[in-house]
């Protein structure tokens, strides 16, 4: 009887809290609605401004006044993404509205919405463009330089590498941007391997031929160097999509120069035979060109970015096929903190026996106004991984198993960043089950407009 009655109360309750809730939904007026919003944005008091706007838009009041006190109330609580949308929404109502048109630039510059930044700021009259700091054109609006080492836990069999890269982003009509990249990577490669044998040996250079038991070691020491040239552009359209397309051609030039260390040689009573010199081989140069292709679109929302991408690697022996989904969330409607995760499916051919998936997760934060953080993870189950819009390549026979990073930038100067990363790569042969282990240290200067 008593648990009877406390349901009937609880359901009493629920029905008395919705009709208190819609009784104060009705009591919503446009008058009250214009009064109340004007008085908290004279007095900035934003944090109560914010949801009594997005009460009143949710009931129906929606005009050009709520959504500019809405907007900026947004934007001085730094909720750019979300300002973003209420001045899009006044400009409706409003078209070519200055205020609302600055500071929309302002939130897709802070949202790192470049390309459509850049696309609104064609509009700004003299006033505008010299307010926002746009009225200089500038050849270039970003300049990056980096390098990074490599450092092998196998260095009997895989050496240090060495990376430099210089890059360049322009723009083309002030709406598409184009990032140029250019980079070397250098590494050695050593194998190892044994030939027995009785009578001549035909590996060797010619000395005294006797028929002998030979026992020597050949080293491969391959030298590998791959210049690279990457480019990029990024598209955006209406309703918060941006179209990425990339490119980028790889030139490979491999040399292979073989050590033939000579350990004993003994004739067939036994004896020693005088020591044979060792001598080594430089076989010509091997050249190839790979070429990657990669187009991801993306869109935009108030909190969450979700992305999807294709990518296909041209490789002298075989191809790689890539697809990729991704999601992005920014739980404060800015970009000083969000977590995400891109899916990976990827096969080479023949394709019903080689795909495989690989997951990377990250996260960016901005704990003070010019120090930004970066982490992120990736676990892969086999198989090369192309990431990045076809930026980050790797085509060797050693695929990532997986990989932890840690980066940080810091802006110096208002235009003067300088960053830093570290990685951990657990690298694994797809021939094999030879493993080691890279640690990746970057140091990187940029310069933007």
């Amino acid at each position: 009887m008593y648990s009877c009655r406390k349901y009937i109360i609880l359901l009493l309750l629920f029905i008395i809290g919705i009709n208190k809730n819609g009784q104060a939904n009705d009591s919503l007026t446009s008058a009250k609605v214009e009064t109340v919003s004007l008085i908290l944005f004279n007095d900035k008091v934003w944090n109560e401004l914010i949801p009594f706007c997005d009460k009143a838009i949710k009931n129906g009041f929606d005009y050009y006044y709520l959504r500019m006190r809405a907007g900026i109330a947004c934007y001085e609580t730094k909720k750019y993404r979300k300002a973003e949308t209420h001045f899009r929404k006044a400009l409706s109502y409003n078209s070519g509205d200055e205020d609302a048109t600055n500071y929309l630039y302002l939130c897709l510059v802070y949202d790192e919405k470049y390309e459509e930044a850049t696309w609104l700021s064609k509009s700004f009259n003299e006033g505008q463009a010299s307010k926002l700091g746009t009225k200089k054109h500038f050849p270039f609006s970003f300049i990056n330089l980096e390098g990074a080492i490599k450092l092998s836990s196998r260095m009997d069999s895989i050496g240090n590498a060495q990376y430099y890269q210089l890059g360049i982003e322009h723009y083309l009509f002030r709406r598409v941007s184009f990032f140029h990249s250019f980079s070397y990577n250098g590494q050695t490669d050593y194998s190892y391997y044994q030939n027995y044998g009785r009578g001549k040996d035909q590996q060797q250079p010619p000395w005294d031929t006797t028929t002998h038991l030979f026992d020597h070691r050949n080293n491969d020491v391959s030298m590998i160097r791959q210049f690279h040239y990457f480019l990029k552009a990024n598209i955006p359209f209406k309703n918060n999509f941006l179209l990425s397309l990339s490119g980028q051609l790889i030139y490979d030039n491999d040399t292979h120069t073989i050590y033939d260390t000579v350990i004993h040689l003994k004739d067939n009573q036994g004896a020693q035979n005088p020591p044979a010199p060792n001598y080594s081989k430089q076989t010509p140069e091997n050249t190839h060109a790979s070429f990657v292709w990669s187009s991801t679109l993306k869109k935009y929302t108030t909190y969450i970015d979700y992305s999807i991408g294709t990518i296909i690697d041209f490789i002298p022996d075989y191809n790689e096929y890539q697809v990729s989904a991704a999601l992005e969330y920014h739980p404060f409607a800015n970009a000083n903190f969000n977590v995400g995760g891109i899916l990976y499916l990827h096969w080479h051919q023949p394709f019903s026996t080689t795909s495989a998936l690989a997951f990377s997760p990250y996260v960016s934060f901005t704990p003070i106004k010019k120090l930004t953080f970066t982490t992120d993870f990736m676990q892969n189950s086999k198989g090369n991984v192309v990431e990045y819009s076809g930026y980050y390549v790797n085509n060797t026979p050693f695929y990532i198993k997986n990989r932890f990073s840690l980066g940080a930038k810091y802006k110096v100067l208002k235009k003067l960043s300088v960053y830093a990363n570290y990685g951990l790569e657990n690298r694994g042969s797809r021939f094999s089950d030879f493993t080691f282990t890279n640690n990746l240290f970057l140091l990187g200067i940029s310069i933007t407009r």
